[in-house]
């Protein structure tokens, strides 16, 4: 008894599966790219935070409010980063204490 195929076109590989790596240039896409610019924009705004603060301690600037508009930006999204991740770890961890 012959068991013919389905179709006799080939399953097409699943995107984003079977490299460790992404390619360079390429851009990630779902969650991992975003959480690589949601990364990008909070060291960003540490920078811009740190520069203010060196410009506030030298006299470069008087505005203290840019300063601590900048530094709250930055705490924000510090903050977010960390809820993130543990939620992140807090859902590995759940899914590696189900039972199979």
């Amino acid at each position: 008894m012959a068991i013919s195929p389905i179709s006799s076109q080939p399953i097409a590989p699943v995107r984003g599966v079977g490299s460790a790596a992404p390619t360079e240039g390429a851009a990630q896409p779902g969650l991992v790219g975003q959480f690589g610019q949601m990364l990008e924009s909070v060291a960003a705004s540490s920078a811009e935070a740190a520069e203010l603060g060196t410009q506030i301690a030298t006299g470069e600037i008087t505005d203290i409010h840019q300063f601590a508009a900048a530094a709250a930006k930055a705490e924000l999204g510090t903050q977010m980063t960390v809820a993130f991740r543990d939620r992140a770890v807090e859902a590995f961890q759940t899914i590696m204490a189900m039972q199979v």
